[in-house]
């Protein structure tokens, strides 16, 4: 298992970590932490990069909390629980890899949506963390890949053609996983952050 940055010419997100930052790190914008997590003080941090490169060198930072416009970030410990994390403008929650769990025999894309045809997909609500999306998806010999969140900021909708983003016609739902049934392509994946999607390491496309 693995999680592996992907590098599309097309990725042009305003909130992608860039040099300096952990570019495995799950980026969930619109998001806080609830009151349940214990942070410590708030770190200086005028950039998302700062944010992220503030948790990494802190050994046990998993997850952080910046704030946009105080230009600072709260870091925590431990393993993230998606209900750790609430609805925030101007707030954006990182999530280092390693804290997201694990999924043997699936390579891990951070911030990036698979589109996969209506015929080829199943919705699976409520999944709790991106380790039961990939042992549902394990599972189902035909599920090739499944894309998972973990928060209510992403919205879904299926198109005539595809599963995909759409930013505000289907009521919220929280921690939800698209399972596909096709052989992946470069071009299926579409960069948005909040999204995991885990692929069979042997249906990976080169």
């Amino acid at each position: 298992f693995e999680f592996r940055p992907m590098h599309l010419p097309w990725d042009h997100s305003v909130i992608q970590v860039p040099e300096g930052g952990r570019v495995e790190d799950l980026i969930i914008p619109n998001a806080a932490f609830t009151s349940d997590v214990d942070p410590g003080p708030p770190v200086p941090a005028p950039t998302l990069a700062a944010a992220s490169a503030a948790c990494a060198g802190k050994g046990s930072c998993t997850t952080y909390d910046w704030d946009h416009a105080a230009e600072q970030t709260r870091l925590a410990a431990g393993p993230f629980d998606p209900g750790s994390i609430r609805h925030q403008g101007g707030h954006v929650v990182g999530v280092h890899a390693h804290a997201l769990g694990k999924a043997p025999g699936f390579v891990a894309f951070n911030n990036h949506l698979l589109k996969c045809p209506v015929r080829a997909v199943r919705e699976m609500p409520d999944v709790p963390s991106m380790t039961k999306a990939g042992e549902v998806c394990a599972k189902d010999p035909n599920c090739l890949a499944v894309s998972w969140s973990p928060e209510g900021a992403r919205t879904m909708k299926l198109s005539a053609k595809l599963a995909s983003i759409d930013s505000g016609n289907i009521p919220r739902i929280r921690q939800e996983a698209w399972m596909c049934y096709k052989q992946p392509q470069i071009e299926d994946f579409e960069r948005q952050d909040g999204w995991v999607t885990l692929v069979r390491a042997e249906k990976v496309p080169p």
